[in-house]
């Protein structure tokens, strides 16, 4: 794999032991094989202000040519890419363990909207995935308050909460595919890790070359960052209370440099030495008696492992955190109570005997060579193992999202969800795409489903746009995220996640089984069709090398979605017929799920009532109180239903009395310009309008000739109890004469419609709705489709 390790260039530079182990997990990547690259961008974080934006630095950063990424430290972690891998060091620790807790409040709040936009965001329960929003208010506030701001200082506590939140949001299951962390140290500490994470502690191995391990030598020897919580002071006082001639060398540099010399002047034993090179430091630990290494509660420490592989035993305290992890009382080290009496009694044993010394550096040596690269690499690799859940759950994908319900493709993906949740088995969770922009959502369908639906990204929509040069101005935004969904990585972050969880997968359509095959190849899955899609797309695309192209695609999605189906589903016999032929499925495991209607939730209007609502309808819509007859056609923007609006106009000056209601998206994209004074384009109706047109229109029109599957909206006609004039097109997958459809080819449309003007049709409204009634309501199609699920699928 190409892999991309990232991390920040602290300014000003300073060189230690996280730099030294991101080099060397570059170098053991390419050593098992992969082709790694170390990335690193400056990190200011004098104030709030410098440090978001290095979030911000971070947030942008194209990674997308690499196949995973590793990061281990604040802010790099907020790199987007869908294969994003945490190995904690730390987050900033002076917002954290080591500054108190507590929720922000400013006294300007009031009248600062910049602050108050901020509080809003910190104040909501579930951080988003998308930390723009935060981002962009934190930045305005820098901008309007100005460096030196006592609101923006590090450590403060809008620092505090701001970090936490990004953070927060930066390791969240849904960004992360991976968590370690190097120590059980860090793993451990409060907040560190969002609290439904359970991370893999990893200790880093030594990344120093090594020699053969020697003797121990004479001297004490300490090594790091010279600030307050190393203690090296308390080395120093324990030091002193040491007899004899050995001497004690500290290596470091750091704010506490000149305050240590001065601790350790009058005593020609303490040396501090200031900074070494890599080859004085191994130099110094073989020459060590001992290694002394006493911070608080440190992250891991470094410099434990590196005395221990050079077969030093090392002194270090019960509070010291990470490097308790690696030295064992007595066995490889010496571990005592945090204070100069304690350690100096450590020294003193060891600088007294030799051969002990000796002993516990040998078992320190064979400790740490436990710590190999080839293992850690193993593990941050690995794929993530999916967590068990006490009922089965199902994940559908779409590539529209199925609320708010507009469209029959919508209605049937919830009440089929619906019914495979309706008796507390299963949980489920459709995860969709729009082209709307924004941050990706959530909300609740039925009890028991749920939806995320994420925004393609600004990358995928320009590709996407890219596509229609070659193809033409088609619609194509579902085959298109089939072929692009990696571009779109809060796609592949929330599918992975979803996934990782789930029993089974539902298709809502084909065009995802791409990206579900390749993030959870063994899941089983049910690949419900709408319509045969290379059929129906056949007659959309054009003739032209683009479309023959796009067109090639669709069958190689949809062959790959029924194939490794375990069920496929369509609405129509002639559609599952096409299905089992074309793509040489298993009779057996295709079977028909007929389109259907709610008819608790559609009202059945008839006689005097139909009359009052047409007169309201009539009303509503300025139209003349002697208009003879109101003839309606809804439909989505999908292109059969924008041709079949383009028939009604071409028809309507032939029936002057005959007043034509489009409404739904598909009237939208139709010319207002020269329309018969008879047509009237409704748009996209609100509920109680679509109720109105229901029950107060004389008859429902159908005149699709193109397009698969069946059409609900010829379901919801019946159910309301409108005389239904359809194409044989538009009938598919009803039984017409049954139901007193009327079928009519596009050539005699309108003889049709003046023969069911001229009559009260109250008989085959009463025919509609029982044939819906008894064949085509939701509850029933539901339960017939979650016992096939059961059987089939969930087996």
């Amino acid at each position: 794999m190409k892999v991309a390790v990232v991390s920040h260039s602290p300014v000003p530079f300073r060189h230690g032991g996280a730099e030294r182990l991101f080099a060397g997990l570059t170098r053991a990547l390419d050593d098992a094989g992969h082709s790694a690259d170390l990335i690193k961008l400056p990190a200011r974080e004098l104030t709030l202000g410098d440090l978001v934006q290095s979030y911000r630095d971070f947030s942008e950063l194209d990674l997308s040519h690499f196949d995973a990424v590793i990061t281990g430290r604040y802010p790099a972690w907020m790199i987007d890419h869908p294969h994003h891998i945490v190995w904690m060091l730390h987050p900033l620790r002076g917002l954290y363990d080591s500054y108190p807790t507590g929720r922000f409040v400013d006294t300007r709040l009031p009248d600062m909207p910049e602050v108050r936009a901020i509080v809003e965001m910190l104040d909501r329960p579930m951080p988003s995935p998308d930390p723009d929003e935060l981002i962009d208010a934190t930045l305005e506030l820098a901008h309007a308050v100005g460096r030196s701001d006592d609101l923006l200082a590090i450590p403060g506590p809008l620092a505090r909460a701001v970090v936490h939140r990004l953070d927060r949001i930066a390791l969240d299951r849904r960004r992360v595919r991976r968590h370690a962390a190097i120590s059980a140290t860090v793993a451990a500490r409060a907040d560190y890790f969002p609290p439904d994470v359970e991370p893999t502690v990893l200790h880093p191995p030594v990344v120093m070359p090594l020699d053969e391990p020697t003797s121990v030598g004479d001297l004490i020897v300490t090594a790091s960052r010279l600030d307050r919580p190393k203690r090296l002071d308390m080395v120093v006082a324990a030091f002193r209370r040491v007899e004899g001639d050995t001497k004690l060398v500290i290596a470091g540099e750091g704010p506490e440099e000149d305050r240590l010399r001065d601790l350790a002047a009058g005593d020609a034993r303490i040396a501090v030495v200031g900074r070494v090179g890599d080859a004085e430091l191994r130099d110094l630990y073989r020459e060590a008696r001992a290694v002394a290494f006493c911070p608080r509660d440190e992250d891991y420490g470094y410099v434990a492992p590196e005395a221990m592989a050079h077969a030093r035993p090392v002194i270090t305290t019960t509070d010291a955190g990470g490097p308790t992890e690696l030295v064992t009382d007595g066995v490889n080290g010496l571990v005592v109570d945090p204070d100069p009496p304690s350690l100096a009694a450590a020294m003193t044993r060891l600088v007294a005997d030799r051969a002990f010394a000796q002993r516990l550096g040998t078992e320190a040596r064979r400790g740490v060579e436990s710590l190999r690269w080839d293992q850690v690499i193993d593990v941050l690799m690995a794929p993530r193992r999916p967590r068990r859940r006490k009922r089965p759950r199902l994940v559908a994908v779409s590539t529209y999202p199925l609320y708010p319900q507009l469209g029959g493709g919508q209605l049937r993906g919830r009440h089929l969800l619906a019914a495979l949740c309706e008796h507390d088995a299963m949980t489920a969770e459709v995860v969709s795409v729009s082209t709307g922009g924004g941050p990706v959502t959530r909300h609740r369908l039925a009890p028991r489903v749920a939806e995320t639906v994420v925004p393609l990204s600004r990358r995928h929509i320009d590709a996407e746009t890219d596509l229609r040069l070659v193809t033409g101005p088609v619609s194509l935004t579902d085959v298109a995220a089939g072929l692009m969904w990696k571009a779109t990585p809060a796609l592949v972050r929330e599918l992975a996640v979803a996934l990782e969880e789930a029993s089974a997968v539902l298709y809502v359509q084909p065009y995802l089984a791409p990206a579900v095959l390749e993030l959870a190849g063994g899941l089983p899955s049910v690949c419900d069709e709408h319509n045969h899609e290379r059929a129906l797309k056949s007659g959309m695309y054009p003739s032209n090398e683009g479309g023959a192209w796009l067109l090639g695609k669709v069958l190689e999605i949809e062959r790959t979605a029924v194939r490794s189906s375990a069920l496929v589903t369509t609405t129509t016999e002639a559609d599952r017929a096409a299905i089992i032929s074309e793509y040489r499925v298993d009779p057996m495991r295709a079977s028909v799920t007929p389109n259907g209607v709610d008819t608790d939730a559609i009202p059945f209007v008839t006689g005097e009532e139909r009359r009052a609502r047409r007169a309201a309808l009539i009303g509503r819509l300025g139209l003349h109180p002697s208009t003879a007859a109101l003839g309606l056609f809804i439909g989505s923007g999908h292109a059969p239903n924008i041709d079949a609006g383009r028939s009604l106009i071409h028809l309507a000056p032939t029936l002057p009395h005959v007043d034509f209601l489009l409404a739904g998206r598909h009237s939208e994209e139709l010319h207002r310009s020269n329309l018969p004074p008879n047509v009237h384009l409704l748009g996209t109706v609100p509920e109680d309008e679509l109720e109105l047109l229901l029950g107060g229109a004389d008859m429902a029109l159908n005149p699709i000739h193109t397009g698969g599957g069946s059409n609900l909206k010829l379901l919801t006609y019946l159910a309301a109890g409108l005389p239904v004039i359809t194409s044989a097109v538009g009938a598919r997958g009803i039984d017409a004469a049954n139901a007193g459809v009327v079928v009519s080819g596009l050539e005699r449309l309108g003889d049709a419609i003046e023969r069911v003007a001229g009559t009260l049709g109250e008989e085959r409204a009463v025919a509609g709705r029982s044939y819906v009634e008894a064949n085509a309501d939701w509850r029933m199609i539901g339960a017939r489709f979650a016992e096939q699920v059961n059987e089939l699928v969930l087996v």
